[in-house]
């Protein structure tokens, strides 16, 4: 279903559509709604036109005051016929009235289709009347239907909007991001109904942090300091690691925009979360910098560079290895051969026995 967009600026684009996916887009889906609601109708209400299609529970977060009661969604009467005799104020009163109701009307037709155009002919069939199809409905009808129709999500749906939690960092410098991404990603688990239990969500942001190993010793100390199960939470962590951003910018690499600076590979992608075990992931082969050390940070030491073979003098006779790198400086090797045959060495008692009997 397509509607000709009327040339007005209250037309909300809604990003994303219910076309596709319906139930893993609900929440965006009205996100977006709320949003482009608010930009408009501000001359007549604080939040806009926010009152004609979010929900109650947004409602009631923004509109009551500490210790105060709920204000209620304001309504636009058409205002009573003025009379012969009426004066300034009353003209004034009613012509505020009906430009109010208005612009309320203007804002409801183009919500409406806006809405329409974002669920698609399936949606639309499926909330429609046989005989007055969805003409009777308002804003806020449309989407309590799509919620109704697609308020409850399947396995598989669950396990895509958890997805987006395994994605990997991608650089040092993108660490603010990160967190902010991965609470949105909870929030949206939250508001489904299937957030994960906080020692997960802690996992599931230590795995999100593995390409990058500088933040193994960040973890131990904040680990050691935070030992208790119920201290282990995400935000607990993402508030402590983020003030030590500074800090692991300075000591790492100096590239700091550069994807995986630490050494794992290529680098993260959006795939990394599809295979493997991401709480307790297996590493790939670790290339770490050439020089050992007894950090326990750091569990594998570098692997031995083999040396090029010797290519300005062979090996000496009976010597049984190449004493190469460590030539001396005037060209003979540390252990130059012998002039002459070595003596025999001297037999003991035993062989000259067996020696004698044998002659």
């Amino acid at each position: 279903m397509s509607h000709l967009k009327p040339f007005s600026p209250l037309y909300p684009i809604i990003t994303p559509t219910l076309h596709d996916h319906p139930r893993t887009n609900l929440v965006p889906w009205k996100i977006a709604l709320n949003r482009s609601a608010r930009a408009v109708f501000a001359e007549w209400d604080q939040f806009g036109f926010l009152f004609g299609v979010c929900d109650d529970a947004v409602w009631a977060v923004l509109n009551t005051p500490p210790g105060g009661q709920l204000r209620a969604r304001p309504d636009f009467p058409a205002p009573a016929a003025l009379n012969a005799g009426d004066g300034p104020a009353v003209r004034d009163a009613f012509k505020r009235a009906t430009d109010a109701r208005a612009s309320w009307l203007a804002c409801s037709a183009a919500f409406c289709a806006a809405i329409l155009d974002s669920i698609g002919e399936s949606n639309r069939l499926a909330i429609a009347d046989p005989d007055t199809d969805t003409l009777h409905l308002s804003p806020r009808d449309i989407i309590n239907a799509m919620t109704a129709l697609h308020g409850t999500m399947t396995g598989a749906e669950v396990d895509a909007l958890r997805l987006p939690l395994k994605r990997k960092l991608a650089a040092l410098a993108d660490l603010p991001a990160h967190i902010v991404l991965f609470r949105g990603h909870l929030a949206r688990l939250n508001t489904a109904g299937q957030a994960p239990l906080d020692l997960d969500a802690y996992r599931l942001f230590l795995a999100s942090l593995s390409p990058f190993p500088v933040f193994l010793q960040y973890t131990m100390l904040w680990t050691v300091a935070n030992g208790a199960i119920g201290q282990q939470t995400f935000e607990n962590y993402a508030a402590y690691i983020l003030a030590q951003h500074t800090n692991i910018l300075a000591h790492s690499n100096l590239r700091p925009f550069a994807g995986n600076i630490e050494g794992y590979g290529e680098g993260a992608s959006e795939d990394d979360g599809m295979g493997g075990d991401q709480i307790y992931p297996t590493y790939p082969a670790p290339s770490y910098p050439t020089y050992p050390t007894a950090n326990a940070m750091q569990p594998f030491y570098p692997p031995q560079q083999p040396y090029p073979p010797q290519q300005f003098l062979p090996p000496p006779p009976g010597l049984g290895f190449n004493p190469y790198p460590y030539p001396m400086a005037n060209g003979y090797y540390p252990y130059p051969p012998p002039r002459c045959c070595p003596c025999a060495c001297p037999l003991s008692p035993r062989q000259e026995r067996q020696q004698t009997e044998r002659q």
